[in-house]
Protein backbone atom coordinates (compact mmCIF):
# COMPACT_ATOMS: atom_id res chain seq x y z
CA UNK A 1 0.00 0.00 0.00
CA UNK A 2 2.78 2.26 1.11
CA UNK A 3 4.49 1.45 -2.39
CA UNK A 4 1.35 2.15 -4.41
CA UNK A 5 1.01 5.57 -2.90
CA UNK A 6 4.89 6.47 -3.29
CA UNK A 7 4.16 5.44 -7.30
CA UNK A 8 0.74 7.45 -7.36
CA UNK A 9 3.07 10.61 -5.98
CA UNK A 10 5.45 10.41 -8.56
CA UNK A 11 3.26 9.57 -10.87
CA UNK A 12 0.94 13.05 -10.22
CA UNK A 13 4.72 15.10 -9.99
CA UNK A 14 5.93 13.64 -13.25
CA UNK A 15 2.56 14.93 -14.83
CA UNK A 16 2.55 18.51 -13.39
CA UNK A 17 6.65 18.64 -14.83
CA UNK A 18 5.31 17.18 -18.67
CA UNK A 19 2.39 19.74 -18.71
CA UNK A 20 4.58 22.94 -18.05
CA UNK A 21 5.45 24.19 -21.50
CA UNK A 22 9.16 23.82 -22.84
CA UNK A 23 10.36 26.84 -23.90
CA UNK A 24 9.64 27.24 -27.85
CA UNK A 25 12.21 30.11 -28.51
CA UNK A 26 15.69 29.46 -27.45
CA UNK A 27 17.73 32.60 -25.54
CA UNK A 28 14.14 34.83 -25.64
CA UNK A 29 14.03 35.27 -21.70
CA UNK A 30 16.88 37.63 -22.35
CA UNK A 31 14.96 40.44 -23.78
CA UNK A 32 13.73 40.64 -20.42
CA UNK A 33 16.34 39.75 -18.22
CA UNK A 34 18.68 42.51 -16.33
CA UNK A 35 22.02 43.82 -18.10
CA UNK A 36 23.53 46.32 -15.50
CA UNK A 37 27.16 46.23 -16.89
CA UNK A 38 28.30 49.21 -18.68
CA UNK A 39 31.14 49.30 -21.57
CA UNK A 40 32.53 52.14 -23.52
CA UNK A 41 34.15 52.81 -27.16
CA UNK A 42 34.25 48.25 -27.14
CA UNK A 43 36.15 47.84 -30.59
CA UNK A 44 33.37 45.12 -32.51
CA UNK A 45 34.94 42.83 -35.12
CA UNK A 46 32.35 42.23 -38.16
CA UNK A 47 32.38 37.93 -38.99
CA UNK A 48 32.33 37.99 -42.58
CA UNK A 49 35.21 39.23 -44.85
CA UNK A 50 34.58 42.35 -46.54
CA UNK A 51 33.66 45.21 -44.38
CA UNK A 52 30.81 46.81 -44.52
CA UNK A 53 30.19 49.64 -46.90
CA UNK A 54 32.77 52.76 -46.09
CA UNK A 55 29.70 55.26 -46.68
CA UNK A 56 28.26 54.13 -43.75
CA UNK A 57 30.02 56.71 -40.72
CA UNK A 58 28.33 57.86 -38.05
CA UNK A 59 26.29 56.66 -34.67
CA UNK A 60 23.31 54.35 -34.25
CA UNK A 61 21.64 55.14 -30.66
CA UNK A 62 18.56 52.71 -29.40
CA UNK A 63 16.75 52.98 -26.32
CA UNK A 64 15.23 50.79 -23.86
CA UNK A 65 14.95 48.97 -20.50
CA UNK A 66 18.42 47.61 -18.93
CA UNK A 67 17.30 46.44 -15.32
CA UNK A 68 13.86 45.31 -14.02
CA UNK A 69 15.02 44.74 -10.42
CA UNK A 70 15.98 46.47 -7.46
CA UNK A 71 16.77 45.22 -4.14
CA UNK A 72 14.10 42.63 -3.24
CA UNK A 73 12.02 44.57 -5.44
CA UNK A 74 10.91 43.81 -9.43
CA UNK A 75 9.19 46.04 -11.83
CA UNK A 76 6.66 43.79 -13.85
CA UNK A 77 5.89 45.95 -17.40
CA UNK A 78 9.10 46.62 -19.92
CA UNK A 79 8.12 50.35 -19.90
CA UNK A 80 9.54 50.55 -15.84
CA UNK A 81 12.57 48.95 -16.45
CA UNK A 82 15.31 51.35 -16.19
CA UNK A 83 16.39 52.88 -19.25
CA UNK A 84 19.59 52.01 -20.82
CA UNK A 85 21.11 53.39 -24.04
CA UNK A 86 23.19 51.49 -26.62
CA UNK A 87 25.44 53.05 -29.48
CA UNK A 88 27.45 51.39 -32.21
CA UNK A 89 29.88 54.35 -33.79
CA UNK A 90 30.85 53.84 -37.86
CA UNK A 91 34.31 55.31 -38.25
CA UNK A 92 33.45 55.26 -42.19
CA UNK A 93 36.56 53.28 -43.17
CA UNK A 94 34.38 50.01 -43.71
CA UNK A 95 35.35 47.54 -40.58
CA UNK A 96 35.64 49.88 -37.30
CA UNK A 97 32.75 50.13 -35.23
CA UNK A 98 32.78 50.77 -31.63
CA UNK A 99 29.93 50.01 -28.86
CA UNK A 100 28.78 51.41 -25.87
CA UNK A 101 26.03 50.83 -23.39
CA UNK A 102 24.93 52.91 -20.47
CA UNK A 103 22.05 52.93 -17.77
CA UNK A 104 20.02 56.48 -17.91
CA UNK A 105 21.10 58.24 -14.64
CA UNK A 106 17.33 59.55 -13.92
CA UNK A 107 15.67 60.61 -10.95
CA UNK A 108 14.34 57.40 -11.16
CA UNK A 109 17.44 55.33 -11.17
CA UNK A 110 19.42 57.25 -8.94
CA UNK A 111 16.79 57.47 -6.22
CA UNK A 112 16.50 53.53 -6.42
CA UNK A 113 19.53 52.53 -5.79
CA UNK A 114 19.96 54.90 -3.06
CA UNK A 115 16.73 53.09 -1.39
CA UNK A 116 17.84 50.23 -2.49
CA UNK A 117 14.21 49.41 -4.16
CA UNK A 118 12.00 50.57 -6.75
CA UNK A 119 12.00 54.58 -5.72
CA UNK A 120 7.94 56.03 -5.58
CA UNK A 121 7.66 57.04 -8.92
CA UNK A 122 4.36 56.58 -10.89
CA UNK A 123 5.21 53.25 -12.43
CA UNK A 124 3.10 51.59 -15.86
CA UNK A 125 2.39 48.21 -14.29
CA UNK A 126 2.92 46.99 -11.04
CA UNK A 127 5.98 45.49 -8.53
CA UNK A 128 6.80 42.29 -7.59
CA UNK A 129 5.89 41.57 -4.85
CA UNK A 130 2.94 43.97 -4.97
CA UNK A 131 2.77 47.16 -3.19
CA UNK A 132 0.33 48.15 -0.54
CA UNK A 133 -2.09 51.05 -1.13
CA UNK A 134 -0.24 53.32 0.81
CA UNK A 135 2.92 52.94 -1.17
CA UNK A 136 1.21 53.23 -4.74
CA UNK A 137 -0.48 56.11 -3.99
CA UNK A 138 2.75 57.62 -2.71
CA UNK A 139 4.00 56.61 -6.46
CA UNK A 140 1.81 59.09 -8.03
CA UNK A 141 2.85 62.05 -5.90
CA UNK A 142 6.46 62.46 -8.48
CA UNK A 143 5.32 61.22 -11.58
CA UNK A 144 7.11 59.48 -14.53
CA UNK A 145 10.83 59.57 -14.85
CA UNK A 146 12.15 56.78 -17.22
CA UNK A 147 12.59 57.94 -20.90
CA UNK A 148 13.03 53.97 -22.03
CA UNK A 149 11.54 54.90 -25.78
CA UNK A 150 13.17 56.85 -28.00
CA UNK A 151 16.16 59.15 -29.01
CA UNK A 152 16.44 62.22 -30.90
CA UNK A 153 18.78 65.52 -32.17
CA UNK A 154 16.60 68.41 -32.25
CA UNK A 155 18.22 69.79 -35.45
CA UNK A 156 18.87 68.60 -38.45
CA UNK A 157 22.61 69.98 -38.63
CA UNK A 158 24.33 67.29 -36.62
CA UNK A 159 27.47 69.12 -34.65
CA UNK A 160 28.99 68.92 -31.39
CA UNK A 161 26.19 71.61 -30.29
CA UNK A 162 23.73 69.19 -31.39
CA UNK A 163 20.82 68.74 -28.28
CA UNK A 164 19.93 65.06 -28.09
CA UNK A 165 16.95 63.86 -26.33
CA UNK A 166 15.69 61.05 -25.11
CA UNK A 167 11.64 60.45 -25.21
CA UNK A 168 8.81 59.32 -23.73
CA UNK A 169 5.14 59.40 -23.60
CA UNK A 170 4.90 61.10 -20.66
CA UNK A 171 7.01 64.31 -21.17
CA UNK A 172 9.78 64.27 -18.53
CA UNK A 173 12.73 64.71 -21.09
CA UNK A 174 16.69 64.51 -20.77
CA UNK A 175 19.13 65.46 -23.00
CA UNK A 176 22.26 63.26 -23.72
CA UNK A 177 25.83 63.32 -24.49
CA UNK A 178 25.66 61.45 -27.51
CA UNK A 179 29.35 60.40 -27.31
CA UNK A 180 29.50 58.96 -23.65
CA UNK A 181 25.61 58.44 -23.45
CA UNK A 182 25.21 60.59 -19.96
CA UNK A 183 22.73 62.33 -19.30
CA UNK A 184 23.08 66.63 -19.71
CA UNK A 185 20.17 68.38 -18.80
CA UNK A 186 16.54 67.62 -17.11
CA UNK A 187 12.90 69.06 -18.80
CA UNK A 188 9.35 68.79 -17.33
CA UNK A 189 7.02 70.84 -19.17
CA UNK A 190 3.92 71.93 -18.16
CA UNK A 191 2.75 73.66 -20.77
CA UNK A 192 1.06 77.77 -19.79
CA UNK A 193 -1.55 79.62 -21.89
CA UNK A 194 0.82 81.55 -23.52
CA UNK A 195 4.89 81.33 -24.94
CA UNK A 196 6.21 83.32 -22.29
CA UNK A 197 5.03 80.92 -19.20
CA UNK A 198 5.30 77.75 -21.43
CA UNK A 199 8.96 78.12 -21.34
CA UNK A 200 9.43 78.97 -17.63
CA UNK A 201 7.31 75.77 -16.96
CA UNK A 202 9.45 73.69 -19.18
CA UNK A 203 12.43 74.58 -17.87
CA UNK A 204 11.10 73.37 -14.43
CA UNK A 205 10.84 70.46 -13.44
CA UNK A 206 9.67 70.85 -10.10
CA UNK A 207 6.33 71.79 -11.68
CA UNK A 208 4.68 69.15 -13.17
CA UNK A 209 1.97 68.16 -10.86
CA UNK A 210 0.32 65.40 -12.96
CA UNK A 211 0.90 62.86 -15.59
CA UNK A 212 1.41 65.17 -18.91
CA UNK A 213 1.37 63.05 -22.49
CA UNK A 214 3.10 63.56 -25.44
CA UNK A 215 4.10 61.89 -27.73
CA UNK A 216 7.95 60.12 -28.33
CA UNK A 217 8.04 60.59 -32.24
CA UNK A 218 8.50 64.35 -32.83
CA UNK A 219 8.66 64.90 -36.65
CA UNK A 220 11.26 67.51 -38.27
CA UNK A 221 8.60 70.07 -39.87
CA UNK A 222 9.70 70.20 -43.71
CA UNK A 223 12.41 72.17 -44.68
CA UNK A 224 12.54 74.07 -41.08
CA UNK A 225 15.00 72.67 -38.97
CA UNK A 226 12.42 72.17 -36.36
CA UNK A 227 10.17 69.61 -34.11
CA UNK A 228 6.26 69.52 -34.49
CA UNK A 229 5.17 67.83 -31.78
CA UNK A 230 2.36 68.19 -29.36
CA UNK A 231 1.73 68.72 -25.11
CA UNK A 232 -0.94 67.80 -23.06
CA UNK A 233 -1.60 69.85 -20.69
CA UNK A 234 -3.78 67.65 -18.08
CA UNK A 235 -6.80 68.95 -15.83
CA UNK A 236 -8.21 66.28 -13.17
CA UNK A 237 -10.88 68.48 -13.44
CA UNK A 238 -11.78 68.12 -17.07
CA UNK A 239 -10.89 71.08 -19.70
CA UNK A 240 -7.47 69.66 -20.25
CA UNK A 241 -5.43 71.38 -23.02
CA UNK A 242 -4.09 69.94 -26.17
CA UNK A 243 -0.87 72.43 -27.49
CA UNK A 244 0.95 71.89 -30.73
CA UNK A 245 4.11 72.93 -30.64
CA UNK A 246 7.25 73.97 -32.29
CA UNK A 247 10.97 72.94 -30.71
CA UNK A 248 14.39 73.14 -32.31
CA UNK A 249 17.40 72.73 -31.13
CA UNK A 250 17.65 75.84 -28.73
CA UNK A 251 14.75 73.89 -26.68
CA UNK A 252 12.40 76.97 -26.48
CA UNK A 253 9.09 75.83 -27.07
CA UNK A 254 6.68 77.93 -29.30
CA UNK A 255 3.49 77.60 -29.94
CA UNK A 256 1.42 76.62 -32.67
CA UNK A 257 -2.35 76.19 -31.99
CA UNK A 258 -4.42 74.75 -29.18
CA UNK A 259 -7.63 73.66 -27.95
CA UNK A 260 -9.62 72.36 -25.30
CA UNK A 261 -10.78 68.84 -24.17
CA UNK A 262 -14.22 68.87 -23.27
CA UNK A 263 -14.19 65.39 -21.72
CA UNK A 264 -12.40 63.33 -19.26
CA UNK A 265 -11.20 60.77 -21.95
CA UNK A 266 -7.79 61.91 -23.31
CA UNK A 267 -7.14 60.59 -27.03
CA UNK A 268 -3.91 58.65 -26.75
CA UNK A 269 -1.65 58.84 -29.87
CA UNK A 270 1.72 57.67 -29.49
CA UNK A 271 2.99 59.38 -32.71
CA UNK A 272 0.87 61.26 -35.53
CA UNK A 273 1.30 62.43 -39.19
CA UNK A 274 2.86 64.92 -40.70
CA UNK A 275 2.70 66.50 -44.32
CA UNK A 276 4.44 69.79 -45.94
CA UNK A 277 1.70 72.12 -45.06
CA UNK A 278 0.03 69.93 -42.46
CA UNK A 279 0.45 68.09 -39.32
CA UNK A 280 -2.55 65.45 -38.61
CA UNK A 281 -3.35 64.03 -34.91
CA UNK A 282 -5.87 61.00 -35.38
CA UNK A 283 -7.80 60.98 -32.03
CA UNK A 284 -8.97 57.30 -31.98
CA UNK A 285 -11.25 55.69 -29.88
CA UNK A 286 -8.66 54.55 -27.28
CA UNK A 287 -8.21 57.14 -24.25
CA UNK A 288 -5.89 58.07 -21.75
CA UNK A 289 -8.31 58.32 -18.31
CA UNK A 290 -7.13 59.99 -15.37
CA UNK A 291 -10.13 58.59 -13.80
CA UNK A 292 -9.13 54.91 -13.90
CA UNK A 293 -5.93 55.78 -13.02
CA UNK A 294 -6.65 57.39 -9.40
CA UNK A 295 -9.81 55.06 -8.84
CA UNK A 296 -8.94 51.95 -9.63
CA UNK A 297 -7.11 51.04 -6.77
CA UNK A 298 -3.65 49.65 -8.22
CA UNK A 299 -2.62 53.65 -9.46
CA UNK A 300 -0.78 51.69 -12.24
CA UNK A 301 -0.47 54.19 -15.31
CA UNK A 302 -1.51 51.30 -17.44
CA UNK A 303 -5.04 51.35 -15.58
CA UNK A 304 -5.80 54.41 -17.45
CA UNK A 305 -5.65 53.18 -20.98
CA UNK A 306 -8.95 52.34 -22.38
CA UNK A 307 -10.48 51.91 -25.60
CA UNK A 308 -14.19 52.37 -26.40
CA UNK A 309 -14.75 51.02 -29.98
CA UNK A 310 -18.35 52.40 -30.56
CA UNK A 311 -16.70 56.10 -30.82
CA UNK A 312 -15.51 57.60 -33.81
CA UNK A 313 -12.30 58.59 -34.78
CA UNK A 314 -11.98 62.33 -34.97
CA UNK A 315 -8.72 63.58 -36.71
CA UNK A 316 -7.72 67.00 -37.01
CA UNK A 317 -5.85 68.74 -39.10
CA UNK A 318 -3.27 71.34 -38.35
CA UNK A 319 -2.51 73.94 -41.30
CA UNK A 320 1.41 74.40 -40.43
CA UNK A 321 1.45 77.92 -41.82
CA UNK A 322 -1.78 79.49 -40.20
CA UNK A 323 -2.74 77.08 -37.23
CA UNK A 324 -6.16 76.56 -38.88
CA UNK A 325 -7.75 73.14 -37.67
CA UNK A 326 -9.97 71.05 -39.93
CA UNK A 327 -11.57 68.29 -37.86
CA UNK A 328 -12.74 65.15 -39.88
CA UNK A 329 -14.13 62.43 -38.37
CA UNK A 330 -15.24 58.50 -39.08
CA UNK A 331 -16.54 55.34 -37.92
CA UNK A 332 -14.79 53.25 -40.52
CA UNK A 333 -14.31 50.24 -39.07
CA UNK A 334 -10.68 49.71 -40.04
CA UNK A 335 -10.09 53.03 -37.64
CA UNK A 336 -11.63 51.09 -34.39
CA UNK A 337 -8.32 51.02 -32.70
CA UNK A 338 -5.02 52.46 -31.59
CA UNK A 339 -2.78 54.53 -34.08
CA UNK A 340 0.24 53.76 -33.01
CA UNK A 341 3.41 54.27 -35.43
CA UNK A 342 3.33 56.57 -38.09
CA UNK A 343 5.20 55.19 -41.32
CA UNK A 344 4.92 58.00 -43.23
CA UNK A 345 2.36 60.73 -44.61
CA UNK A 346 2.01 63.09 -47.87
CA UNK A 347 -0.32 65.36 -49.75
CA UNK A 348 -1.58 64.40 -53.31
CA UNK A 349 -2.81 67.50 -53.91
CA UNK A 350 -4.14 70.68 -52.18
CA UNK A 351 -7.33 68.71 -51.22
CA UNK A 352 -6.08 65.17 -50.44
CA UNK A 353 -3.71 63.75 -47.95
CA UNK A 354 -2.25 60.06 -47.46
CA UNK A 355 -1.68 59.24 -43.99
CA UNK A 356 -0.12 55.23 -43.41
CA UNK A 357 0.27 53.99 -39.57
CA UNK A 358 0.40 50.76 -37.88
CA UNK A 359 -2.38 50.64 -36.04
CA UNK A 360 -3.68 48.14 -32.88
CA UNK A 361 -7.41 46.94 -32.36
CA UNK A 362 -6.45 48.30 -27.97
CA UNK A 363 -3.96 48.15 -25.94
CA UNK A 364 -3.97 44.79 -24.77
CA UNK A 365 -0.27 44.17 -26.27
CA UNK A 366 0.69 47.29 -25.27
CA UNK A 367 -0.08 46.48 -21.34
CA UNK A 368 0.60 42.88 -22.09
CA UNK A 369 4.05 43.45 -22.25
CA UNK A 370 4.72 42.08 -18.77
CA UNK A 371 7.92 40.12 -17.30
CA UNK A 372 4.90 37.43 -15.99
CA UNK A 373 3.61 37.09 -19.59
CA UNK A 374 6.94 37.30 -21.75
CA UNK A 375 8.99 34.80 -19.24
CA UNK A 376 5.81 32.11 -19.73
CA UNK A 377 5.37 30.56 -23.11
CA UNK A 378 2.01 29.72 -22.69
CA UNK A 379 0.83 33.45 -21.54
CA UNK A 380 3.13 35.26 -24.19
CA UNK A 381 2.04 32.73 -27.00
CA UNK A 382 -2.03 33.94 -25.90
CA UNK A 383 -1.18 37.12 -26.56
CA UNK A 384 -2.81 38.42 -29.98
CA UNK A 385 -0.23 39.84 -32.73
CA UNK A 386 -3.35 41.55 -34.52
CA UNK A 387 -1.83 45.28 -35.41
CA UNK A 388 -2.43 46.45 -38.74
CA UNK A 389 -0.73 48.26 -41.64
CA UNK A 390 -3.09 50.91 -42.62
CA UNK A 391 -3.36 53.88 -45.14
CA UNK A 392 -6.04 56.70 -44.47
CA UNK A 393 -6.87 58.85 -47.58
CA UNK A 394 -8.10 62.34 -46.34
CA UNK A 395 -10.25 64.77 -48.00
CA UNK A 396 -10.16 67.89 -46.63
CA UNK A 397 -12.55 69.46 -48.96
CA UNK A 398 -15.59 66.72 -48.57
CA UNK A 399 -14.23 65.60 -45.24
CA UNK A 400 -14.17 62.72 -46.37
CA UNK A 401 -12.20 59.75 -44.56
CA UNK A 402 -11.34 56.35 -46.50
CA UNK A 403 -9.67 53.79 -44.31
CA UNK A 404 -8.08 50.83 -45.86
CA UNK A 405 -5.96 47.56 -44.32
CA UNK A 406 -2.66 47.23 -46.76
CA UNK A 407 -2.27 43.51 -46.45
CA UNK A 408 0.54 41.04 -48.52
CA UNK A 409 -0.44 38.72 -51.14
CA UNK A 410 -1.64 35.22 -49.92
CA UNK A 411 1.45 33.56 -51.10
CA UNK A 412 4.03 35.85 -48.80
CA UNK A 413 4.03 35.91 -44.73
CA UNK A 414 1.22 37.31 -43.51
CA UNK A 415 3.37 38.50 -40.55
CA UNK A 416 4.40 41.41 -43.06
CA UNK A 417 0.41 42.67 -42.21
CA UNK A 418 0.94 43.44 -38.49
CA UNK A 419 4.87 44.66 -39.29
CA UNK A 420 5.67 47.54 -36.58
CA UNK A 421 8.35 49.64 -35.54
CA UNK A 422 8.63 51.13 -39.10
CA UNK A 423 11.56 52.69 -41.07
CA UNK A 424 11.49 54.50 -44.11
CA UNK A 425 13.98 56.76 -46.31
CA UNK A 426 13.64 59.76 -44.82
CA UNK A 427 14.32 61.37 -48.24
CA UNK A 428 10.93 60.35 -48.80
CA UNK A 429 9.64 61.43 -45.81
CA UNK A 430 6.17 63.77 -46.78
CA UNK A 431 6.12 62.07 -50.29
CA UNK A 432 4.85 60.03 -51.96
CA UNK A 433 7.24 57.20 -51.52
CA UNK A 434 6.75 52.59 -51.67
CA UNK A 435 9.12 51.36 -48.90
CA UNK A 436 8.86 50.84 -44.98
CA UNK A 437 11.25 48.21 -43.20
CA UNK A 438 9.92 47.34 -39.64
CA UNK A 439 9.65 44.03 -37.34
CA UNK A 440 6.94 41.26 -36.83
CA UNK A 441 6.62 39.23 -33.34
CA UNK A 442 4.60 36.02 -33.36
CA UNK A 443 5.48 36.18 -37.07
CA UNK A 444 4.49 32.48 -37.52
CA UNK A 445 1.10 32.95 -35.56
CA UNK A 446 1.78 30.68 -32.86
CA UNK A 447 5.15 31.49 -30.99
CA UNK A 448 5.04 34.98 -29.69
CA UNK A 449 8.49 34.27 -30.10
CA UNK A 450 9.07 33.99 -33.50
CA UNK A 451 10.35 37.22 -34.53
CA UNK A 452 11.21 38.58 -38.24
CA UNK A 453 12.45 41.02 -39.99
CA UNK A 454 10.18 42.84 -43.04
CA UNK A 455 10.46 45.07 -45.87
CA UNK A 456 6.76 46.08 -47.06
CA UNK A 457 5.76 47.33 -50.39
CA UNK A 458 2.71 49.99 -50.37
CA UNK A 459 2.94 50.06 -53.79
CA UNK A 460 3.11 46.14 -54.58
CA UNK A 461 3.38 43.48 -52.10
CA UNK A 462 4.95 41.25 -54.49
CA UNK A 463 7.69 43.07 -53.30
CA UNK A 464 7.39 42.32 -49.60
CA UNK A 465 10.32 40.47 -48.23
CA UNK A 466 11.17 38.91 -45.22
CA UNK A 467 14.65 38.27 -43.13
CA UNK A 468 14.23 35.36 -40.69
CA UNK A 469 16.36 33.22 -38.31
CA UNK A 470 15.08 30.85 -35.47
CA UNK A 471 16.03 31.93 -32.38
CA UNK A 472 17.34 35.51 -33.38
CA UNK A 473 15.00 38.16 -32.05
CA UNK A 474 15.75 41.56 -34.54
CA UNK A 475 14.87 44.99 -33.08
CA UNK A 476 13.79 48.53 -34.94
CA UNK A 477 15.77 48.56 -38.37
CA UNK A 478 16.78 51.59 -39.43
CA UNK A 479 17.36 52.69 -43.48
CA UNK A 480 20.52 54.47 -44.52
CA UNK A 481 20.47 55.32 -47.97
CA UNK A 482 23.04 55.22 -50.76
CA UNK A 483 24.79 58.12 -50.90
CA UNK A 484 23.34 59.50 -54.30
CA UNK A 485 21.33 56.58 -55.06
CA UNK A 486 17.90 57.80 -56.97
CA UNK A 487 16.48 54.22 -55.78
CA UNK A 488 14.51 54.53 -52.83
CA UNK A 489 15.24 51.17 -51.73
CA UNK A 490 18.95 51.33 -52.21
CA UNK A 491 20.87 51.53 -49.04
CA UNK A 492 21.40 49.23 -45.87
CA UNK A 493 19.20 48.37 -42.79
CA UNK A 494 21.11 48.55 -39.33
CA UNK A 495 19.84 46.85 -36.37
CA UNK A 496 20.88 45.02 -33.14
CA UNK A 497 19.51 41.35 -33.14
CA UNK A 498 20.17 38.77 -29.91
CA UNK A 499 21.34 35.58 -30.65
CA UNK A 500 19.08 33.73 -28.55
CA UNK A 501 21.56 29.97 -29.22
CA UNK A 502 24.94 32.25 -27.90
CA UNK A 503 23.25 34.71 -25.52
CA UNK A 504 24.71 37.63 -27.58
CA UNK A 505 23.46 40.52 -29.39
CA UNK A 506 25.34 41.15 -32.60
CA UNK A 507 25.00 44.72 -35.08
CA UNK A 508 23.60 43.49 -38.22
CA UNK A 509 24.37 45.25 -42.05
CA UNK A 510 21.79 44.13 -44.46
CA UNK A 511 21.05 45.14 -47.89
CA UNK A 512 17.62 46.88 -47.91
CA UNK A 513 17.02 45.89 -51.01
CA UNK A 514 17.08 42.28 -51.03
CA UNK A 515 17.25 42.11 -46.90
CA UNK A 516 20.34 39.89 -47.50
CA UNK A 517 22.94 39.68 -44.25
CA UNK A 518 26.51 42.17 -45.79
CA UNK A 519 28.26 41.57 -42.32
CA UNK A 520 27.30 41.12 -38.56
CA UNK A 521 29.42 41.60 -35.55
CA UNK A 522 28.83 40.88 -31.73
CA UNK A 523 28.56 42.52 -28.84
CA UNK A 524 30.49 41.18 -25.75
CA UNK A 525 27.05 41.30 -24.19
CA UNK A 526 23.24 40.73 -24.26
CA UNK A 527 20.89 43.31 -24.55
CA UNK A 528 17.52 43.54 -23.25
CA UNK A 529 14.76 44.38 -26.13
CA UNK A 530 14.93 48.25 -27.33
CA UNK A 531 12.13 49.98 -28.09
CA UNK A 532 13.16 52.73 -30.70
CA UNK A 533 16.60 54.45 -31.81
CA UNK A 534 18.00 56.39 -34.62
CA UNK A 535 21.02 56.70 -36.65
CA UNK A 536 22.63 59.84 -36.85
CA UNK A 537 25.05 60.85 -39.94
CA UNK A 538 28.66 61.58 -39.89
CA UNK A 539 28.65 61.74 -35.60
Amino acid sequence: MFQLSIFIALFAIAQTVSNVTKEDSKGYGLLFTSLTREVEDVKLRFELPGGIPKWIKGTLVKNGPGKFEMGHKRVNHAFDGFGKLSSWRFAGDGKSVTFSTKLQQTGYYRDSVKLNTIAPYTLFGDTVPAETTEERIKRTMKGMDNNVVNVKALTKQLSIDTNYMILNDMWNLYTININNLTLVKHLAPLVGEDEESLMDMMMDANKMAVPSLSSAHPLFEGSRDNWITYYIKLNPLGKSIFNVIRMGNDIKPRLLTSWKIDTFEIPYMHSFGLTEKYVVFFEGPCYFELFHFAFSGTFEMKEAFQCHHDNPMYIKVVELATGKVTELKTHDINAKGLFLHSINSYEVNSTTIVADATQLPNFDQMTGLTLDNMLNVDKRNAILANGQVTRYYLNLKTGQVDVQPIVSTPHLNKALDHLDFPAINEDYRMKNYCYFWGTAYKSDGVHYGNWTLGKKSVCNSKNDLTWHKPNHYPMEPWFIATPNSKQEDDGVIVTSILDGEKGLNYLAVLNATNLKMINYAYTPIHLPMDFHGRFFENV
